[in-house]
């Protein structure tokens, strides 16, 4: 879930941030050399987002996200970062 938390008058800027609970499979390459001791397996976790969004227009907009994950049952790291940059098509 992200709440804006700052936005223009014109909305063509707004800020969000917020979190949520994940969940998945991990899938482990076992020709990998730096993870010698990590195993395949079922993962759960948090992450907290901090988001940009600038609009061009009522259908495009420019996007900026940065997460942090918390992941208890990873086995190559509980902390993850993750940067992501890309345009939104609005129709």
């Amino acid at each position: 879930y992200l709440y804006t938390f700052l936005r223009d008058r014109s909305n063509t800027l707004n800020f969000h941030f917020g979190g949520g609970v994940l969940g998945g499979y991990e899938q482990i390459q076992k020709n990998e050399e730096l993870i010698l001791k990590s195993k395949s397996g079922p993962i759960a976790g948090i992450y907290a987002a901090l988001a940009f969004d600038l609009y061009f227009s009522d259908g495009f907009a420019f996007t900026l996200r940065g997460n942090q994950y918390y992941l208890f049952k990873s086995s190559t790291g509980n902390t993850n970062p993750y940067v992501g940059a890309g345009f939104k098509f609005n129709f």
